[in-house]
């Protein structure tokens, strides 16, 4: 399960990452749609920690807009708007 997750920076120009503390291990599935619901970045990362986690995500050819980040891990589903400049 994920005690917290946050995005920063957000509003974002050129770099922005995803911090999140994961409560105990597991795989996390990390989804970034745009505005008109396409899938811009889609990645696994497996065999994650009970721990603190820092992930960049790779912004700076995006386009200025609105975006939705889907994180999931387990059963559990979470998701975070992030503003491209």
């Amino acid at each position: 399960q994920v005690d917290y997750l946050i995005l920063f920076p957000n509003p974002a120009s050129a770099e922005t990452a995803l911090r999140f503390v994961l409560n105990r291990g597991g795989d996390l599935g990390l989804e970034v749609y745009d505005a008109l619901g396409r899938l811009r970045y889609a990645k696994v990362y497996g065999g994650l920690t009970p721990a603190e986690h820092h992930i960049p995500l790779p912004i700076e050819d995006w386009q200025s807009g609105l975006y939705l980040v889907r994180c999931r891990i387990g059963n559990q589903t979470l998701v975070k708007q992030l503003v491209v400049k």
